[in-house]
Order: C-alpha cells, then structure tokens, then sequence
C-alpha cells in the first residue's frame, strides 16, 4: 500500500505557490481566498456581472472593470494600500501586476525565516481584505 500511494504522489505536480499556503499564520478565510485567488476564481464584479448577481463592474475607486488582476494590484489605489503594507513590514518592493506579484512572493515567501512567515501573512490578509472592499 506504501508503493501504492508513494507511486501516486510522485506523479503529482506541485504548484508554484506552494509556499504561500504552508505555514501561513493567516485566518482561514483570508487562505482560502488567496487559494481561489491563485487559481483566477476570485469573484469580482466582472465575474458577479457574468453570474446576473449584479448590474456594473466598475471599480469602486477608479471606475475600471474589476477584474482579479485589476483589482489586485492593477488599480492605482489597491497597489498603493499593498504598497504601505510592505513598508510597514519594512519590505523594499514596488508592488507589480498580479503574475509578477504572485512570482515574487512565491521566491521571498520560500523557508521557515520569520521574515517569509510575516510577508505570508500581511500578502494573505491584504488580498482578502482588498477582495472584501
């Protein structure tokens, strides 16, 4: 049975933001949507529009559609709160768009150092609460 499973999970690929969702100090609620973040299915506007939930899919701060990549870090004033969070963790970093961020986060957020731990929490925590606006 041990071969069994061992021969299973060696098949299986792992995804490049791993190291975001394992020991992160997060609420559960906040990892669970950077987990459906990372897989697009964020419900934005855009998408809540599609589903007939609401009737516009503009931003509520610059008027653009919202979309996943716009709303998270696109917009001038979401990249600007994610902005201040990093420097009030004393982290050095232009915020970029959502791929590159996603990238980035997964190379700083790598090992056990308290310094991945409180990025990992302050990127989780600020993608729920900018969903949640």
């Amino acid at each position: 049975m041990k071969l069994f499973y061992q021969a299973l999970h060696h098949n299986q690929n792992s995804v490049s933001w791993r190291a975001l969702m394992n020991g992160n100090l997060a609420r559960p609620r906040a990892i669970f949507q950077l987990w459906i973040a990372c897989h697009s299915r964020l419900p934005t506007k855009s998408i809540l529009v599609k589903w007939g939930m609401i009737d516009h899919n503009t931003c509520n701060f610059c008027n653009a559609e919202e979309t996943q990549k716009h709303l998270l870090f696109e917009c001038k004033v979401m990249n600007n709160a994610w902005r201040k969070v990093l420097q009030w963790i004393n982290v050095d970093q232009a915020p970029l768009e959502w791929n590159q961020e996603m990238t980035w986060l997964v190379d700083n957020c790598k090992g056990k150092s308290k310094k991945a731990d409180i990025l990992k929490l302050a990127a989780t925590e600020s993608i729920y609460e900018i969903w949640k606006i």
